[in-house]
């Protein structure tokens, strides 16, 4: 895809942390029931997505990764690759 570029999406993973962190953190969604998280979660979706002008889906990956990001939990690397024998 033109356009998208690792700047780009670092930009859009900054803009994640700042909407999560106004809205009171990743605790303060923790703590709140199933359906008024969802229903937080998807006004932090949709204020990333019109500050950012990007897709919805891409949105959510993003705040997902900021809330992961803000409990110290980290994507694991691949497991496959590695030396030849």
């Amino acid at each position: 895809m033109p356009g998208v570029t690792r700047s780009r999406s670092d930009a859009i993973q900054a803009a994640a942390t700042r909407i999560l962190t106004d809205a009171g953190g990743v605790e303060y969604l923790d703590n709140l029931s199933g359906d008024i998280r969802r229903a937080a979660l998807i006004v932090l979706y949709k204020q990333l997505q019109e500050a950012e002008s990007i897709h919805y889906d891409t949105a959510r990956t993003h705040i997902t990764r900021a809330c992961r990001r803000a409990r110290g939990q980290t994507i694991p690397p691949d497991r496959w690759g590695g030396k030849r024998t």
